[in-house]
């Protein structure tokens, strides 16, 4: 396990990316940022982004990068050395291009649609969605939204907190129930395949959908159980599935959890750098 240097030890890590020089970041849960030059061997703490959870990591197209956390938005014009307080509102999202998700709700996750809108999921307030001006409501009024996805048919699928995933077909203006097999209403995320196929990780483990997200069937019987927060599918189609307990590695029906030694074990974001190299 490399973490050293890592700010108060130990974190929970809600966030990664790889900056445009190849350093990695970090943010925590309380503790701020971390960054890496060499790796992942060793970690330097931002200095000043400092005592906020760190919810998104993302970098624009110029090359700056944005923290959305509980303090505020941040933007770094250095690679991540220094870094200014764009504002204090908090912030559990952020687009790459600044956007962020309607004032009127806090905003779980964002989303850019094929055709240039936003989708963005809340606390409590539904769907939302902006086309190049203001966020309207577009459902889903008292829903909590954990996480959000948009298949190759071009169907909108909502993750929510206790009501499964609910699908859009007419590009958010009507949502629907659409969660028949799911093991448990809470979803967590969700992830697209190179197949096509789409996972849904949830209260109880991974379920999986081969008909674009209208019906789900059990999928990896290793992870029943299991609270997934995160699934990211590998170069070779394997997956890497963050949990609870430990972060695992598998496809279909063979499965293994990985325990490099991780204290505490829980998973909540996983990276796979330019070279391969998969973080936890």
């Amino acid at each position: 396990m490399h973490n050293d240097g890592l700010s108060g030890g130990p974190p929970k890590f809600y966030a990664f990316t790889e900056t445009p020089s190849g350093a990695l970041l970090v943010g925590s849960c309380v503790q701020g940022i971390s960054r890496s030059t060499d790796g992942g061997a060793t970690w330097t703490p931002v200095g000043n982004v400092e005592h906020v959870s760190v919810n998104t990591l993302t970098v624009d197209d110029a090359g700056a990068l944005l923290a959305a956390t509980s303090g505020g938005l941040w933007r770094s014009n250095d690679d991540a050395t220094t870094w200014d307080r764009l504002d204090e509102t908090p912030a559990y999202s952020v687009l790459a291009d600044g956007t962020r998700g309607p004032t009127a709700a806090t905003c779980f996750r964002l989303l850019q649609l094929r055709d240039g809108r936003r989708l963005a999921g809340t606390d409590g307030r539904g769907i939302w969605v902006a086309n190049g001006g203001g966020w309207r409501q577009i459902g889903m009024a008292s829903s909590i939204v954990y996480s959000l996805a948009e298949t190759e048919s071009g169907a909108l699928l909502a993750g929510t907190r206790g009501e499964g995933v609910a699908r859009s077909d007419d590009g958010g203006q009507t949502w629907n129930p659409s969660d028949a097999g799911l093991p448990d209403v809470y979803v967590h995320c969700l992830a697209e395949l190179q197949d096509g196929s789409i996972l849904a990780g949830t209260g109880r483990g991974v379920s999986r959908s081969t008909d674009d997200g209208r019906t789900w069937a059990p999928y990896a019987s290793d992870l029943d159980g299991h609270r997934i927060f995160s699934l990211l599918e590998l170069a070779d189609g394997r997956i890497a599935a963050g949990s609870y307990a430990h972060m695992w590695i598998g496809a279909d029906e063979s499965w293994r959890p990985v325990d490099p030694g991780l204290t505490p074990d829980e998973t909540w974001s996983v990276l796979v750098g330019r070279g391969g190299e998969l973080y936890a």
